[in-house]
């Protein structure tokens, strides 16, 4: 027989200790119970009526804090419905459907789903509270660098930018901040892209003039944008880097033996038979690493990568009779290996600049390190020889950039470092660092001009005479000031520098009053990373919702919206590596079918010199209406 249930009130203070007797819990009074608890609250209201109180006071906390909680717990639940619906290809008359509603009233009867016009309005908001909150973040900002990328669907009429900035606080802390993506308009010409660009920073309130420049491709609309308004270009170190494999790949007798390599590929990635046949016999080999698959076309390194994957997983090609065909002849093998031997060190160089926590300063001493890997083979065999020239010419134009030259300087780990600066002595770099730290200029609220302040790229002649005389006074006494900056800087690091895994952050942290000129420099030019990497993820990313038929009747300003929410979320994961949309691990299967990607005719490594680049999408689609 189940116990009796007590609900009242008095049952709190009393416990039954008989058929017909109770005791309080506070003061211990018996009293006799005749099924009743009148005598009971008659007690309490009596003796214990502050305790009552102090109850009652709880339990109405505790209701509050339940609600609360569950009112906190519906929020969340909203917010995960609003990143669904933006991060996937499904239309807003979703949260309409009547098994979707059963399935969130199953989980939670007092959740009420959102209408399509709620989630609209909702997506709006979050656009509009997180460019308050980021023009917040940036308003103290003094200098920054920009990330910028565009997109272009293969089938889609649509060009899309996006831009990141990055800057150093306060702290020595360097912060990246997603800024948007934007369609342009009309052709993704040098005029639209700045105009794109310009319109961005507005938005977020950034004044231009602090906009030092841009790491981006070679892109000319962006590199012209850039030159006209007299800013800084540096060259994404992850896309010249597959400049560079790219070549090596199209040497003639390296080209014949990556057909077999991507036969391979395109066969694994068709068939999901085949595909576990060839996974469940690599890992009775005890083969561990991603099997040889595609990469999207796009997919910096991509072909010295699915090259290595060849070759770790080629005893499992050996074993299998269906894939005798892919197998090599021994003098093929060599070549590859070879091939494999000579990348891997720029395959290495690659995944490091797609980091987020580098800095820019780390790309010439990374590309002396490699001239000086390729360097130490048989100049004799062509494969060697177009390697070494192509990073000999790509070395070469980073050691006229001015930003990569002055971040290896401002940078203590390798400023003053001898043997990375390859045909640069470090007093030519001095001259351009006491330049640009002499040319800080920056406007007072009154108009007027003080030293310190705003980078200009080439300075500006004066009118006046009497005020070109004063202007050369000045400076000379600035510049003198700077150059014993300098001298004092070289004996510093020489005499102790900070190692290799340390931020030089950190440095010009404890040193900015000791340096105070250059501790301003560090916080400009350190700021920009090595490669627009960031971009590049985002894009992986958000393509397909771009792409989506049922998303092609947005106006573009929801579909600026639904990427802005969209982009958060992706960026709420902490990505350490690029993400690649044939991933090992996360193969784009429905239904069993089989996976259909197709692979470029000679290389998987194709990145263009054009600033936009083209991704594969499905044929069947319409144009989004802008």
């Amino acid at each position: 027989m189940s116990k009796p249930e007590y609900t009242s009130v008095a049952w709190e203070f009393f416990l039954k200790v008989g058929d017909d007797c109770v005791r309080c819990k506070i003061c211990k009074k018996s009293l006799k119970y005749c099924h009743s608890t009148t005598g009971m609250i008659s007690h309490i209201n009596s003796c214990h009526s502050e305790e009552l109180k102090n109850m009652e006071k709880q339990k109405k906390s505790k209701n509050v804090m339940s609600f609360n909680n569950r009112k906190e717990e519906h929020a969340e639940a909203d917010r995960n419905l609003v990143l669904a619906i933006c991060t996937s290809t499904v239309p807003f008359r979703f949260a309409k459907n009547q098994y979707f509603i059963k399935f969130c009233g199953s989980l939670d009867k007092q959740y009420e789903v959102m209408s399509p016009d709620k989630l609209r309005r909702r997506i709006h908001e979050n656009s509009k509270l997180y460019i308050q909150k980021t023009k917040s973040d940036l308003e103290n900002v003094e200098r920054f660098f920009l990330t910028v990328d565009g997109w272009d669907g293969k089938f889609e009429n649509v060009n899309l930018y996006a831009i990141f900035v990055y800057y150093i606080d306060e702290k020595f802390e360097q912060k990246k901040v997603f800024l948007g993506i934007r369609h342009v308009a009309g052709k993704a010409t040098s005029v639209n892209v700045g105009n794109v660009v310009t319109d961005v920073l507005e938005d977020y309130g950034v004044d231009s003039s602090k906009l030092i420049g841009a790491i981006c491709d070679a892109g000319s609309n962006l590199r012209s944008f850039l030159n006209k308004n007299m800013l800084y270009h540096l060259h994404c170190a992850a896309h010249v880097l597959a400049l560079i494999l790219k070549e090596v790949s199209e040497v003639p007798s390296v080209t014949l033996i990556l057909k077999k390599v991507y036969s391979l590929a395109s066969h694994l990635s068709r068939s999901k038979v085949d595909r576990s046949i060839f996974r469940q016999r690599s890992t009775a080999l005890k083969t561990f690493g991603p099997i040889p698959l595609p990469f999207s076309p796009t997919r910096w390194g991509g072909c010295a990568i699915l090259a290595a994957s060849f070759l770790n997983h080629y005893q499992s090609i050996f074993s299998l009779s269906k894939f005798q065909e892919y197998l090599l002849s021994e003098e093929e093998k060599v070549k590859l290996e070879y091939f494999v031997e000579l990348t891997s060190p720029f395959v290495d160089a690659v995944s490091e600049a797609e980091k987020d926590n580098n800095f820019c300063s780390e790309i010439i001493p990374q590309f002396a390190n490699l001239l000086e890997f390729v360097s130490s083979h048989n100049q004799m065999k062509h494969i060697v020889r177009v390697i070494t020239n192509e990073t000999q010419k790509r070395f070469d134009a980073y050691m006229s950039n001015d930003i990569a030259l002055i971040s290896t300087f401002i940078d203590p780990r390798f400023g003053y470092f001898d043997g990375i600066m390859h045909n640069r002595k470090w007093q030519e770099i001095e001259e351009t660092v006491i330049d640009y730290c002499d040319s800080l200029k920056i406007l007072n609220s009154n108009g007027s001009l003080n030293s310190d302040g705003s980078p200009q790229k080439r300075s500006k002649v004066s009118q006046s005479g009497l005020s070109r005389f004063m202007e050369a006074k000045s400076l000379s006494s600035s510049m003198d000031d700077t150059k014993a900056e300098v001298v004092a800087y070289e004996a510093y690091i020489r005499k102790s520098r900070p190692p290799y895994s340390s931020s030089p952050l950190d440095f010009w942290k404890c040193n900015e009053f000791q340096f105070p000129k250059l501790a301003r420099l560090a916080r400009h030019i350190l700021c920009v990373p090595q490669s627009s990497a960031a971009v590049e993820r985002l894009f992986s990313r958000c393509g397909e919702i771009v792409s989506s038929s049922r998303r092609n009747r947005l106006s573009s300003q929801t579909m600026h919206e639904i990427l802005i929410n969209a982009s958060l979320g992706i960026l709420k994961e902490k990505e350490t590596e690029y993400i690649e949309c044939d991933d090992d691990d996360d193969e784009t299967e429905q239904n069993g079918e089989q996976i259909k990607l197709d692979l470029p005719p000679l290389c998987t490594c194709n990145p263009s010199n054009d600033s936009r680049r083209s991704r594969s999408t499905p044929t069947r689609r319409r144009s989004i209406q802008y």
